[in-house]
């Protein structure tokens, strides 16, 4: 990597959730211009409950259109990554986790992206207070094969949710 090296980098568009900058990246002496989506990272939570069933959200989300099935998520908006998986699992299910193991920490899309992704299991929920009021998100409850077969249906699930719930497959199986 010592022959790589971002040189520049203008900021295209400014925006509440995101900002566009073009990167001037030099790659063994040549140099190459990419639109970069630039984000705070973020975090993912997997609630499972008592009856170890996951506990997941079906939200209207304008990109598609549609509500999809998906799980709590967020953007970290604090140095401790744990207390904003847990800030955002109480606002998107009324849950706290008392139990909060981080399995996993990716890129989202790097190569349109900066944004890192910590994912979270939370067990030993308990009520913290009401959720949100939010008309536009409901909550799912259903085993992990019940989630799987769901979000493999056409347009149901976008594709994080559902490389999560495959990798959750193989990690719970190993541990």
């Amino acid at each position: 990597m010592d022959d790589i090296e971002i040189i520049n980098k203008n900021i295209k568009y400014e925006g509440k959730v995101f900002d566009i900058c073009e990167y001037e990246i030099n790659i063994k002496n040549n140099i190459i211009k990419r639109d970069i989506m630039e984000r705070r990272d973020g975090v993912v939570i997997v609630p499972i409950d008592e009856n170890d069933k996951l506990i997941m959200l079906s939200e209207y989300c304008a990109g598609s259109n549609s509500n999809i099935l998906s799980f709590p998520r967020g953007s970290i908006e604090s140095e401790c990554i744990e207390e904003n998986a847990q800030r955002e699992l109480i606002e998107e299910t009324g849950y706290k986790s008392n139990n909060m193991e981080l399995i996993i920490s990716t890129y989202e899309h790097p190569s349109t992206t900066n944004r890192k992704i910590y994912i979270f299991l939370a067990k030993d929920l308990e009520k913290a207070y009401l959720k949100n009021d939010d008309k536009y998100i409901e909550i799912k409850r259903m085993t992990l094969d019940e989630a799987i077969k769901k979000c493999q249906k056409n347009f149901c699930s976008d594709i994080s949710t559902i490389a999560i719930l495959n990798f959750l497959k193989s990690w719970v199986q190993s541990n």
